[in-house]
């Protein structure tokens, strides 16, 4: 950096601009408007006031209020989307099999790859002799379980991707175990596929895992 010349000490910056150098003759006094590009020319010469900027505190304080109402409102509509009012249970029907199936299609995990799996007399037995379970919301059927109130096993239990984390799986599956354990039952059995969120689900039910079975399948127990 370049010393300062001694006549120039304890001069302002401003003063030290406008000063006489000797490659440079004296500008106009201090006290003169500055012209566009000197130094003089920065943040302090164009800042305005707080209140200016934001077009007064009333009106900022105003805008704020606007904002956390707009919100509050956006969040009371996501609540009213995503969490139904009222889930109901019911017996299942002839009626609701096609719904079923749309329910037993529409989901990403555990599709039904292999059609021949499921046949329409295992269908007919649970829909008359043993437990076959709906849920409904204000939209409509959106899942449904299938359990062997002989044995205690749970066959199937589905809920429609878009209706998933609302309580219908949870529902149904408070249901059966009611039933299980009213029957005398003192566990309870399903499989499911391994490292799927259905198999968290169950895990943070209470269900815990016993092993694999020959399709690759994982093995549910639940003591009741």
């Amino acid at each position: 950096m370049a010393a300062t010349p001694d006549g120039l000490r304890g001069l302002s910056r401003v003063h030290r601009h406008r000063a006489a150098t000797p490659d440079r003759p004296a500008v106009s006094a201090p006290d003169d408007k500055p012209r566009a590009g000197l130094a003089t020319v920065g943040r302090a010469a164009t800042r305005r006031p707080l209140r200016t900027q934001f077009g007064g505190w009333r009106q900022w304080r105003a805008d704020g209020e606007a904002r956390y109402a707009r919100r509050q409102v956006a969040v009371a509509q996501r609540t009213i989307v995503c969490w139904p009012m009222h889930i109901s249970i019911r017996r299942a029907t002839e009626a609701d099999l096609p719904r079923i199936l749309e329910v037993r299609h529409g989901t990403a995990e555990n599709r039904l790859t292999d059609p021949s799996l499921v046949t329409d007399a295992e269908v007919a037995w649970y829909l008359r002799e043993a437990i076959f379970l709906v849920s409904e919301d204000e939209r409509g059927l959106q899942g449904f379980v299938c359990a062997n109130h002989q044995t205690a096993y749970v066959w199937a239990l589905f809920v429609i991707d878009g209706a998933q984390g609302r309580g219908h799986g949870t529902a149904l599956l408070n249901e059966v175990i009611a039933r299980f354990r009213k029957a005398g039952h003192r566990q309870a059995f399903l499989t499911t596929g391994k490292d799927t969120r259905a198999a968290a689900f169950y895990r943070a039910k209470g269900w815990r895992m016993t092993g694999i079975d020959m399709r690759g399948e994982a093995v549910f127990r639940l003591w009741l």
